[in-house]
């Protein structure tokens, strides 16, 4: 029952992300590969720019699957009706660094997983 109730944070999060992660990619590697590649091999300006791409839109990715996560799991907890009403509520009673709270666990993990 409630898988369907993420996507729309799902939906919303792949456009803004992937745009986002493609665009600093592209930008990342075309600074690094201009002023690192005689120091070092290229596929590491590569890898350099795709880790500090993903770093970087994880930031915007993070409250999205935090939210996610609770429409699709412990709703029945927060009672949010949708997308726009979680993160109303998340920031009205917690604050707007709440939708932060674990970040430095998913950043760690996902950056290198997708840099790899």
């Amino acid at each position: 029952m409630g898988f369907g109730k993420g996507f729309s944070a799902c939906f919303y999060s792949s456009i803004v992300c992937g745009f986002t992660y493609f665009s600093l990619y592209r930008l990342f590697k075309g600074h690094f590969k201009d002023n690192f590649e005689d120091k070092v091999d290229v596929g590491y300006c590569f890898l350099g720019a795709a880790l500090s791409a993903q770093f970087l839109t994880l930031i915007f990715q993070y409250p999205y699957d935090l939210i996610k996560c609770r429409l699709q799991s412990v709703n029945y907890i927060f009672k949010y009706q949708n997308l726009v009403h979680a993160c109303k509520q998340q920031c009205r009673k917690h604050g707007f660094l709440s939708l932060y709270e674990g970040v430095l666990p998913f950043l760690l993990t996902y950056t290198t997983f997708v840099g790899l």
